[in-house]
């Protein structure tokens, strides 16, 4: 009687210690599923500045007939991988309608390039209105030039290095709409008791006036604008529109560092 009492607790031992392997076994990894860890960490990282790696791509084969300008907007996201975001209240509201016809053909063009004659296909009817885009970060932002250049962002750009070389920002030509510099505009106080950089080093304060001469110089505070631009420890701070610093960061090497 004892030993088939044994028996039995012997056999609900193994059975259960078998049950036990069984359920704490980890679950299969399924295709598609999150992973934790370093590992889907790294997995998961978004990559950086898509919008402006946008602007560079090239069309070997742009050939549009027929295309309304809100499928091309769909087909500039999937080809392009960035986020294109058209604020459509505002650009419907001065005229501009999702199925404007878009007639195209480009061979080896690139984004940067593109946009401009697209833009101007689907305004070409209305007096005034000017369509822009601008990057940040991975978002390509579509609305009017106006209403872009509305915004003032800060952002600050290291040039310690630049400062043994000042930039030529006259030969920069906007990032999308290919507009050259304005004519170099005179800083008001410059060098005089007014100066507000007349305690930066001379190569700053040629950097500042180059940029703030050479880059829509009507935006500037000290050309009578609303935007501002500063020196700390090695890095350029700027307060200014969306279309200004693109075209200064790509005159540094966008190299805009913060925001």
């Amino acid at each position: 009687m004892i030993a088939r009492i044994l028996s039995i607790v012997l056999m609900c031992s193994v059975a259960a210690g078998a049950f036990g392997q069984t359920t704490s076994k980890p679950p299969k990894a399924r295709a598609g599923a999150k992973s934790s860890g370093k590992a889907g960490k790294a997995q998961g990282k978004t990559p950086k500045n898509l919008a402006r790696k946008a602007l560079k791509l090239v069309i070997e084969n742009a050939e549009f007939e027929d295309m309304t300008f809100e499928d091309f907007v769909e087909w500039l996201g999937r080809e392009t991988k960035a986020n294109v975001v058209v604020r459509w209240k505002i650009v419907e509201k001065e005229g501009v309608e999702r199925d404007a016809p878009i007639y195209l053909k480009q061979k080896n063009i690139t984004v940067r390039k593109l946009l401009p004659l697209v833009f101007r296909q689907v305004t070409e009817d209305l007096d005034g209105v000017e369509l822009a885009a601008r990057t940040d970060g991975n978002i390509l932002l579509i609305s009017t030039r106006k209403n872009l250049n509305a915004k003032m962002v800060v952002r600050t750009y290291a040039v310690r290095d630049l400062l043994m070389h000042i930039p030529n920002f006259e030969s920069q030509r906007s990032q999308i709409d290919g507009r050259g510099a304005g004519p170099v505009a005179g800083r008001r106080g410059a060098g005089g008791a007014g100066d507000p950089y007349a305690k930066l080093d001379a190569r700053t304060r040629k950097l500042i006036a180059v940029i703030t001469g050479a880059i829509e110089p009507g935006s500037w505070q000290i050309n009578g604008g609303r935007g501002t631009i500063g020196y700390f420890r090695g890095r350029l701070v700027i307060r200014n529109s969306l279309e200004v610093h693109q075209r200064i960061a790509g005159a540094l090497g966008d190299r805009p560092k913060g925001g």
